[in-house]
């Protein structure tokens, strides 16, 4: 699955038809659709907010989500547009959690030959819940951020 859907993104980003800065929205656009297919966004929100989901409503639950949704493509999407097509992937090894869970290991070798590991945790319904890019697990990095924002202020203060 995941295989799949990695080139599936290889296969975006080296589109001719959608290269360049005047192309990038439309590129973006095709890359979110192919996350929101693989991605669980709520339980990656929930993961990376903590205890503190506990506390939230339905309604504030909904809405965070949706913001952490558009902060992880905030800060990713570019990261991920910069790749040149030089670049290849090498998929590992599959790790499974005493949860059910599979890690998904793979490396980027970039065109320096850097190889950068990267890793999705995989749940039933082949949903992504986690990523870690040179083993920082994307919802540990928030959970930490997010834990001392929610600790010291109000959710409607957090989310602002």
């Amino acid at each position: 699955m995941m295989r799949g859907t990695v080139n599936q993104a290889l296969d975006i980003l080296r589109d001719p038809a959608l290269q360049g800065f005047e192309k990038r929205s439309e590129r973006w656009k095709k890359l979110r659709a192919l996350s929101d297919k693989v991605f669980d966004w709520s339980s990656m929100a929930q993961r990376s907010v903590g205890i503190h989901w506990r506390s939230f409503d339905e309604k504030q639950r909904t809405r965070f989500v949706e913001v952490f949704r558009e902060l992880i493509a905030a800060n990713y999407l570019g990261q991920i547009d910069a790749f040149q097509g030089e670049e290849k992937l090498n998929f590992l090894d599959n790790k499974a959690t005493s949860k059910g869970q599979v890690w998904v290991n793979m490396e980027l070798v970039t065109q320096s030959r850097q190889k950068v590991p990267i890793a999705f945790l995989v749940a039933e319904g082949n949903k992504v819940n986690d990523v870690k890019i040179e083993e920082i697990s994307i919802t540990s990095h928030y959970r930490d951020s997010l834990n001392r924002l929610f600790i010291n202020s109000s959710y409607e203060a957090v989310m602002k």
